[in-house]
């Protein structure tokens, strides 16, 4: 059994269904390019839900199914639940200070090699 606070369970099963959800519309994509490759018709349920979507649904539902059911899932979020515990996570004033260098620093670099970029264009442009 799964670890750590009522609250923690819920983060760690909306971030497994954010995943399921991801994968679901990766493998809809991917299987509906493979029959659009293959010159397929993709019939669509009801006139508008692709059996695509359906088959995604069905093949990541047994997938997560049988994840959650082994005890190694259950072993890797409850360590994965008091390793975030352990993290010294930065405050607000950390946080937009750090931002303010990372944006300040590209900008930068942004011109800088834009700046290199224009020269060496224009010396290229004399010499051709």
């Amino acid at each position: 059994m799964l670890t750590g606070t009522t609250e923690d369970r819920r983060w760690v099963y909306l971030s497994y269904g954010l995943l399921a959800a991801i994968a679901v519309f990766v493998t809809h994509k991917l299987l509906f390019a493979i029959l659009k490759t293959g010159k397929l018709s993709v019939y669509m349920i009801f006139g508008k839900v692709p059996v695509t979507y359906l088959v995604a649904v069905a093949l990541v539902g047994v997938g997560l199914y049988v994840a959650m059911r082994r005890t190694a899932m259950d072993k890797f979020s409850s360590e994965t639940i008091m390793e975030l515990k352990r993290v010294a996570w930065p405050n607000r004033k950390e946080t937009s200070g750090s931002t303010v260098v990372v944006l300040v620093v590209v900008v930068f670099f942004g011109l800088y090699l834009g700046l290199w970029d224009f020269i060496w264009s224009k010396l290229l442009q004399l010499v051709l």
